[in-house]
């Protein structure tokens, strides 16, 4: 996995997060969750950044980052509940944190079906992230 700035951006947004964290308890982690671990949990992946181009094909130090996230919980209405939660948290932030300049984040809301085993359910979300310093 890479240095990536934007995936530890986002991470201090949701750590960052009152009624995120009372939920979660910092429970956000890359790419898979213990499988014995408490939930309700976050699990993440990120793109490398896509650097937008200026008209002559040089970078600007604007990027894009897409960001898939699994929301996992023990009910459908805590999921649902903590899905909402973290599309708020994200969609509502611009600025800086973590030495990014957050431009706009985008978010999907995915499948609304999510995946139900008896014990724990997850449901997945995207966010696409526009940013300077990455």
């Amino acid at each position: 996995m890479s240095d990536n700035k934007a995936e530890f951006a986002i991470v201090q947004i949701l750590n960052t997060n009152s009624t995120l964290n009372n939920e979660v308890q910092g429970r956000i982690t890359p790419l898979v969750r213990d499988e014995g671990g408490l939930l309700p949990a976050i699990v993440y992946t990120g793109s490398e950044p896509i650097f937008q181009r200026y008209l002559d094909g040089s970078f600007m130090d604007i990027a894009n980052v897409d960001m898939g996230f699994e929301v996992w919980a023990t009910s459908y209405v805590q999921a649902k509940r903590l899905a909402s939660n973290v599309i708020g948290a994200l969609n509502n932030f611009t600025g800086s944190i973590a030495g990014v300049s957050v431009l706009t984040i985008d978010c999907d809301p995915g499948d609304e079906s999510g995946a139900w085993d008896g014990n724990e359910i997850v449901i997945e979300l995207n966010a696409t992230i526009t940013a300077k310093g990455l």
